[in-house]
């Protein structure tokens, strides 16, 4: 077998074993589990942040609370842990506060 054909049969192997090897690693990868984290902040409508605002998660359309509650820190900032998935999130301002929540 002359060397140059050699050298390319090589080079097609090693990618195949690469591609081969990337294509066995998707599904792991697309089934991964793990925590995700759900960021953001809550502001009124001068921009100024909302503390202790009551984030949540449920299953679509669902009541029951699958993660949380968090509260909001000083600066209307949360994060909340969840599953991978898909979820509704629901945010409570504080208690006699007279906000309403606009999303």
């Amino acid at each position: 077998m002359p060397r140059a054909f050699q050298r390319s049969l090589a080079r097609v192997i090693s990618v195949t074993v690469a591609v081969l090897l990337f294509i066995a690693a998707a599904p792991a990868a697309a089934n991964a589990t793990g925590t995700l984290h759900v960021t953001g902040t809550v502001t009124d409508q001068s921009g100024a942040g909302v503390q202790n605002v009551s984030v949540t998660a449920t299953a679509l359309g669902g009541t029951a609370v699958l993660f949380g509650p968090v509260s909001t820190a000083s600066n209307g900032g949360y994060q909340l842990d969840v599953d991978p998935g898909t979820y509704d999130i629901h945010f409570v301002p504080p208690s006699g506060s007279g906000l309403r929540i606009r999303i």
